[in-house]
């Protein structure tokens, strides 16, 4: 059955955990860090801060020193500045108060409100004027990027609730290429129509680091509607261009007008490759995962369908102490969801349109396990099947990854190892 033919969405979740031996991503490539130890407020090794000017329209931000002007005497690139297209006034500073547990040095960006928006809702731009392939964070192999996040200030979202809030949070990404522009121009001209969205939902609130990791199938492309909405990366197969290597601009930012002043922290931001296949297509734009220690509660939300498309679905979730593989996913000890576990336990029905197909679930990992190790690594997998009750048999066995990291001793590891699980069944 054609998953893209449905109209309505459920999800379910299980969960499990074990220990077994395999593969991993390869290693990180740094685009933004504030790790140096002189790193604070608006001090930011090898960057400038600018009061006003750091783009041509006197925003507030900072340039990389070693940029250029791509216009003359001006167009800066590299650079960092306020986006305040929506009414919002944000200013940005390095916090060396509060840095990702993936991370013992230096601090991290903190975006907020400085008081004088119309609309309260942090945003910043990335901007690095040629893309990260010329720049060499990325190649054609690159299909993936993360960062650690908090968020403060915005609403708290009830994600226990029968449906969980349209995406309250998302990055948008831009593309370019030599002679992609719509006059032919290079980079940094975005080439023609290529600016897409990550949509996530995000609990807010009292709200701790979170780990967020983006693949290169986009929710939404500007202007798409279904069925045209973007592929796996998606200006490969009319292009020839590939997603990571060709993104020269980004922007995250609070989707909505809140009710307080807000910020966002964000720290190591890194693009890689995963060396082994995984699901882009059932499970895809973003998964995240954070840690919530006054309670051991884990909390994971991901896209679960595309726009356009809701259906019910069911995911299992897995935890190790070390990386799952598509190998060894199969050796797995569950842990309950707390809520959409299908059957006897809440069920999670997705909203019948918009971009609110976020699936989430909480659980528990042991807190002896917690404390013990510096890493955590979970993978999900897509189990839909329509004699279940689900709205597709599920597409592939493949599943999605990603980490959490509980002490910055924890880094990216490059070798095999053995790993444990968890597994989550989500129906909606």
């Amino acid at each position: 059955m054609n998953i893209l033919q449905h109209k309505k969405c459920r999800i379910f979740f299980i969960i499990v955990f074990v220990f077994l031996p395999g593969s991993i991503a390869s290693a990180d490539t740094s685009i933004y860090n504030w790790n140096e130890s002189i790193d604070s407020r608006t001090t930011w090794t090898d960057w400038t801060w600018y009061p006003s000017g750091a783009n041509d329209y006197g925003a507030v931000g900072f340039r990389k020193d070693d940029g250029h002007f791509y216009s003359g005497d001006s167009n800066w690139y590299p650079r960092i500045h306020e986006k305040n297209d929506y009414g919002q006034s944000c200013l940005a500073s390095i916090d060396s108060e509060n840095i990702a547990p993936s991370t013992s040095t230096g601090g991290s960006l903190k975006v907020y409100d400085d008081g004088t928006g119309s609309t309260q809702q942090a945003s910043y731009w990335y901007m690095w004027g040629d893309n990260l392939g010329t720049h060499g964070f990325a190649d054609s192999n690159t299909d993936r990027m993360d960062f650690y996040l908090k968020v403060n200030g915005a609403a708290p979202v009830d994600l226990s609730a029968g449906k969980i809030l349209n995406a309250n949070m998302h990055l948008g990404t831009y593309l370019c290429w030599e002679g992609g522009g719509p006059g032919g121009e290079d980079c940094p001209v975005e080439s023609g129509n290529q600016h897409y969205y990550h949509y996530m939902t995000l609990p807010f609130g009292d709200m701790p680091w979170v780990h967020v990791q983006i693949d290169q199938h986009p929710t939404h492309l500007r202007n798409a509607t279904e069925p045209n909405e973007p592929d796996n990366d998606p200006a490969y197969s009319s292009r020839g261009q590939h997603y990571f290597e060709s993104m020269n601009t980004f922007y995250l930012e609070v989707r909505y007008d809140q009710p307080n002043l807000t910020y966002y922290l964000i720290d190591e931001v890194n693009v890689w490759n995963q060396s082994q296949d995984e699901n882009e297509d059932s499970i895809g734009s973003q998964v995240w995962v954070g840690y919530w220690p006054s309670t051991n509660k884990w909390q994971m939300g991901f896209g679960s369908v595309w726009p356009g498309r809701p259906m019910m679905a069911t995911f299992e979730v897995r935890w190790s102490t070390s990386p799952i593989t598509n190998a060894n996913y199969s050796s797995a000890t569950v842990a309950e969801p707390e809520y959409r576990e299908r059957g006897s336990s809440n069920t999670f029905t997705l909203s019948d349109g918009g971009w609110s197909k976020q699936a989430w679930t909480q659980f528990e990992i042991p807190q002896s396990t917690v404390e013990s190790v510096d890493k955590i690594y979970f993978a999900i997998r897509d189990v839909s099947l329509t004699a279940n009750g689900d709205g597709y048999n599920s597409p592939t066995k493949l599943i999605k990854t990603i980490d959490y990291a509980l002490s910055a001793s924890s880094t990216k590891p490059t070798t095999v190892m053995p790993p444990g699980n968890l597994l989550l069944n989500s129906s909606n």
